[in-house]
């Protein structure tokens, strides 16, 4: 009985294996530099990582990637005896793909993540300091998401963005 299990199992996995669809890119792209001093290092590597992840990178295309990401901050105060004042730090990119060939840019993305976190009564708290270093980082992340996918689905090779 096991055995007619086992072969089953097999036989379905075959299946699923079989009906499975490779995505093949339309299109690669390159980086070009990213603004934003630290912030735009650290975005360039997340995006090149991503782009090589999802095999849209490639260093000779001539669709060239420019960007640049900046972060904000707001200050909150959410009760009358301030304690429990917040930060949003706010991650806003911006970027482009110019098309080589063409001369000419054919896509404009721009887009910004927001999040909050509870600051500490002490300026030089380290906490402060690593919650908005991790709270940058999961922006650019979340971004470099956004922006990969909506280069996925980029489908006119126009020059009017």
């Amino acid at each position: 009985m096991s055995k007619i299990k086992l072969l089953i199992l097999l036989l379905i996995s075959f299946i699923i294996v079989a009906c499975t669809v490779s995505y093949q890119p339309s299109r690669q792209f390159k980086l070009n530099y990213i603004g934003g001093n630290e912030d735009g290092l650290i975005f360039s590597n997340i995006l090149h990582s991503h782009l090589e992840s999802f095999g849209i990178f490639n260093s000779t295309s001539n669709y060239q990637i420019n960007s640049s990401i900046n972060h904000g901050k707001n200050l909150y105060i959410t009760n009358v005896n301030k304690t429990s004042d917040r930060e949003m730090i706010i991650s806003t990119i911006s970027a482009e793909v110019f098309d080589e060939n063409q001369n000419c840019i054919i896509y404009i993305y721009k887009n910004k993540v927001k999040q909050f976190y509870v600051i500490t009564p002490n300026i030089n708290y380290t906490s402060n300091k690593k919650a908005v270093e991790s709270i940058k980082r999961e922006n650019a992340e979340a971004l470099s998401k956004k922006l990969i996918y909506s280069l996925i689905n980029l489908k006119d090779d126009s020059c009017d963005g």
